[in-house]
């Protein structure tokens, strides 16, 4: 899969070459492939089913836990229970991002899967890595 744009930086960058493959687990802080209107998109999974999700002025919350990644400069309010087959997700670079802050919740069967390494360009070959510091 080819990344487009620049929702993921720094992390991944437009243009890199990921290898995907299904999964079948969930955890937070995962980075996923799926399917949105026909359009892949790739993002970090923040919120997981059953949980709670708060987003109050630039703070989110998950299960009433301040969620440290988030460094948004968009004053929003979202308050949202995830369904048992959905997940909220979000880019790394949040204020280009278009993610479940627009377009709500993704369901679980539209996840294609999580990218195991990147392939090109070579300066970036290796397992792409978010550093986890949530909750």
């Amino acid at each position: 899969m080819e990344v487009y744009g620049g929702s993921m930086l720094p992390i991944l960058s437009d243009g890199q070459w990921l290898l995907i493959r299904k999964i079948k687990y969930y955890q937070r802080d995962q980075i996923i492939v799926f399917k949105v209107n026909g359009k892949l998109m790739i993002k970090i999974i923040v919120g997981l089913p059953g949980d709670i999700i708060t987003i109050n002025g630039k703070t989110l919350r998950i299960n009433n836990q301040i969620y440290t990644n988030y460094f948004s400069s968009t004053q929003l309010s979202i308050e949202i229970s995830l369904d048992s087959n959905q997940l909220f997700v979000i880019g790394e670079n949040q204020d280009l991002s278009i993610d479940s802050r627009k377009f709500g919740p993704i369901d679980i069967s539209t996840v294609i899967g999580s990218p195991v390494i990147s392939v090109w360009p070579l300066q970036r070959i290796g397992k792409p890595r978010y550093q986890i510091m949530s909750t």
